[in-house]
């Protein structure tokens, strides 16, 4: 089993907010990803992107966040795995603007999930300079390309 870590706001997104002040999901950003899901079928999800809160405060259950993601185009049935833990984790009880922005953080979610789930290799999609072996870092402002999908390729099947 391999995982793709995904972070989804600069990656499945180039952060454009729409007219109802959120971002959503790119169909261009989407085939790319595809590339990887549709010809590796022991390549799953684990959702580390911030929607991640929708199932950690149970406004949806996972399979919930897979039906979003496949009407948006993404070849993920049963193919998401989990979900990271949430950042508060990681904070004092009165968690101040900084620990939002401790990168840190993700980074042990991630490692700590790979912890627990030894994948046999995974990759980690993120437009944040995540202190995390195997990430292929976007431009949050550009989104997922071809060059990070051949990046991700080269480690998931090493």
């Amino acid at each position: 089993m391999k995982f793709i870590f995904l972070d989804i706001d600069g990656c499945l997104n180039d952060h454009t907010m729409m007219s109802n002040g959120y971002c959503g999901i790119q169909d261009d950003k989407v085939e790319l990803l595809n590339q990887i899901l549709a010809k590796h079928e022991d390549v799953f999800l684990v959702i580390s992107s911030a929607w991640r809160y929708m199932c950690i405060n149970k406004e949806m259950t996972l399979r919930g966040f897979e039906q979003i993601l496949l009407t948006h185009g993404v070849d993920c049935y049963n193919r998401i795995h989990g979900i990271t833990s949430s950042d508060e984790k990681y904070w004092p009880e009165t968690p101040t603007s900084d620990d939002w922005a401790d990168l840190t953080v993700r980074a042990r979610q991630i490692e700590e999930y790979v912890q627990q789930h030894n994948p046999q290799s995974f990759v980690v999609l993120d437009d944040l300079d995540l202190p995390v072996v195997n990430l292929v870092r976007t431009d949050g402002k550009i989104g997922l390309q071809q060059q990070h999908i051949d990046a991700a390729l080269q480690i998931l099947l090493k």
